[in-house]
């Protein structure tokens, strides 16, 4: 396992698991993910699970962690798109962004 404590450079602690299986017509799937985590800096006050630049859930952080819930890896798209999760401020700026795969 890889630990945040081992990774200074990283902005968010984030956990996944593969919960479910999305089916949609023509071949399309994708991975039904839940994430968790907690941001790493100061300043963040929520999260968004976005698929090619789209949200696709956003929480408030609260305690210092947030939980989502979203499609991943789709298929069947052309392109693959994978989640990003991005770090927002109060001011709406974003403040940082991390895939599950990087």
């Amino acid at each position: 396992d890889v630990l945040a404590a081992d990774n200074p450079d990283w902005r968010i602690d984030l956990n996944d698991d593969v919960i479910g299986r999305w089916r949609g017509e023509n071949g399309r799937a994708g991975a039904v993910t839940l994430v968790w985590g907690r941001p790493l800096l100061r300043n963040a006050v929520a999260a968004t699970a976005e698929l090619d630049g789209e949200v696709v859930d956003q929480e408030e952080i609260s305690k210092d962690r947030f939980t989502l819930v979203a499609l991943d890896a789709l298929e069947g798209y052309g392109d693959e798109h994978f989640m990003q999760v991005k770090l927002w401020s109060a001011r709406a700026q974003e403040l940082a962004s991390e895939s599950l795969y990087s």
